[in-house]
């Protein structure tokens, strides 16, 4: 096991100071201390090695990728429900001619949300 977390940890150094990851797999399995029990065998297999060190490292990117993609794709979706509420809201004002709450509603958060459950547009959470 502990020859195991020392290739691991070897190659992700090698990623940081820049090396693509299938040189970064080579060359600590090249660098593995030759009394490890691992070496021969992982030797033997060193492109079998070398490509899955490859595969885990793409899924890891391909994972982080989706993830942030994700979280902009709710941003973005709580961003338009923001404006649809505040549009909705100000429709409202308007149809009942209270111009002096648009212009509040602009600066003022707090009284805002108070009338978007005023009227109905918010649940009182």
């Amino acid at each position: 096991m502990n020859e195991y977390a020392w290739l691991v940890d070897r190659i992700r150094s090698n990623i940081k100071t820049g090396m693509e990851i299938d040189k970064a797999a080579d060359k600590a399995l090249d660098d593995m201390p030759d009394d490890y029990e691992l070496k021969g065998q992982l030797m033997a297999h060193k492109a079998e090695v070398v490509g899955m060190w490859i595969n885990e490292y793409n899924e890891e990117e391909t994972l982080q990728m989706v993830k942030e993609e994700g979280i902009k794709i709710g941003e973005q979706r709580d961003r338009q429900e923001a404006d649809n509420l505040f549009a909705a809201l100000i429709k409202k004002l308007t149809s009942l001619g209270k111009s002096e709450d648009i212009i509040k509603i602009a600066d003022d958060s707090a009284f805002r949300e108070k009338l978007y459950i005023q009227y109905g547009l918010k649940k009182n959470i």
